[in-house]
């Protein structure tokens, strides 16, 4: 392999039944490619995923850090920081809504012979609805609207945005 690659992330889980479950680590990543071209990464990694409930709407928080692979040659990899909200409001036993909304940035890492390459972060957000019908205790069915929008700072030709609908089974 030509990487090396170490987490450190302490944590704990709350009760699922608890008035706040879900989970938090938080920690820190060594990143060595093991090759001079490719250039180490030291820095604060995460994974949190939290839910509140409170009478018929339930709160979900995420955040996320971590090192992502690139395709792009230049740029290697980037560090990814994933935060997000979800609100669920249950309107009947069977029924509920959900609004939705994430913001991610990109912070790209160039190889150390791309002297001339500008620094470069992208961003993308996400905005969302959704309508979902639970079949049993444990089963939902979905229909979800989401609109997504990217933006680079330095390449334009990656940017985008649009609308995506979907259903989920879950």
């Amino acid at each position: 392999s030509d990487v090396c690659s170490s987490d450190l992330m302490p944590g704990f889980e709350f009760k699922p039944q608890a008035l706040i479950s879900g989970s938090a680590f938080v920690g820190v990543k060594s990143f060595n490619a093991l090759r001079d071209l490719v250039p180490d990464f030291t820095g604060v990694v995460a994974n949190v995923g939290v839910k509140y409930v409170l009478r018929a709407t339930q709160f979900d928080v995420r955040v996320a850090r971590d090192l992502t692979y690139s395709f792009e040659a230049l740029q290697p990899y980037y560090a990814l920081t994933d935060t997000g909200l979800a609100i669920t409001q249950r309107i009947t036993t069977r029924w509920d809504v959900v609004a939705r909304s994430s913001w991610q940035t990109m912070a790209y890492r160039n190889v150390t012979a791309a002297t001339s390459l500008a620094a470069r972060t992208d961003q993308s957000w996400l905005l969302g609805l959704g309508l979902g019908y639970r079949v049993a205790e444990t089963v939902r069915m979905g229909l979800d609207a989401n609109y997504y929008r990217r933006q680079s700072g330095s390449l334009a030709f990656r940017d985008y945005n649009g609308l995506r609908i979907g259903a989920s089974f879950t």
